[in-house]
């Protein structure tokens, strides 16, 4: 059942966290680019769960992460049994989740599977690889959405939940994100690079995008309370939007 259908109650969102599906058990929100869902020693400050601490009365469990800089639906329980219920899907992997990606690369085919155990690099800490040898099990799925002459437009489902899985599993497969400094070899992404004679202004050039370019468009599983199927859209950013768009503008295949 989709989040149209369940009709629950809804409220704006607080502050650059959007609330998408108001639950007694749970909060569905539009996670911002560049906000963390928790602080971590190393960048303490804002993050997904202090924003929505100023308007949202009881506990907030965090049940599962998304990168700081990526963008999308993230699911918080409002209950301990709601957090119980909720985390044991994602770890018996029933959870379906689906992700825009944008990569730097044309793949040859329309779709493909990536099985390759992850683990952390230890030469580069916070860093993770496909590790065959001691790395946990992992597997991606991806589908081309849109082709253009430099990047291509993926749907990706990630059938485990392992860090940075799609971000590594994508690299090693030879499209890596179209914007990424931990896994990619890419800077932001600029008009002027795409658009045949750009002619610059008299201001330095503003990047179309210049973060991840992974997007959580939607999350599907059970509710917690009730059994029944709650699927969650989320809207693709503004910045990621009008990226496409350009692309789609300047940068088409010549067989299109």
């Amino acid at each position: 059942m989709s989040a149209d259908e369940r009709q629950p109650a809804r409220r704006p969102g607080a502050g650059p966290v959007e609330v998408l599906l108001l639950d007694p058990s749970f909060l569905a929100v539009l996670k911002p680019s560049g906000l963390p869902v928790l602080a971590d020693r190393w960048e303490p400050g804002e993050t997904v769960v202090s924003v929505l601490k100023r308007s949202e009365e009881g506990p907030l469990h965090v049940v599962h992460r998304l990168d700081r800089d990526a963008s999308g639906v993230l699911l918080l329980a409002r209950t301990e049994d709601a957090l119980r219920a909720l985390s044991a899907q994602f770890e018996q992997r029933t959870v379906e989740k689906v992700y825009d990606a944008l990569v730097a690369a044309m793949p040859q085919e329309d779709e493909g599977r990536v099985d390759a155990p992850i683990g952390e690099d230890p030469s580069r800490p916070g860093r993770m690889r496909v590790d065959r040898k001691n790395g946990k099990p992992a597997v991606t799925r991806w589908i081309v959405r849109q082709r253009f002459l430099r990047f291509a437009l993926l749907e990706v489902h990630p059938e485990s939940g392992r860090t940075h899985q799609i971000r590594v599993h994508l690299a090693w497969a030879g499209m890596p994100l179209a914007v990424d400094p931990l896994y990619g070899p890419r800077q932001p992404i600029l008009l002027s690079e795409i658009k045949a004679g750009y002619k610059p202004g008299r201001r330095e050039e503003r990047p179309l995008l210049e973060r991840l370019p992974l997007h959580a468009r939607q999350i599907g599983f059970a509710h917690p309370v009730s059994g029944e199927r709650v699927v969650v859209e989320a809207p693709l950013m503004k910045d990621l939007a009008v990226c496409l768009k350009q692309l789609a503008k300047y940068d088409r295949p010549a067989f299109l």
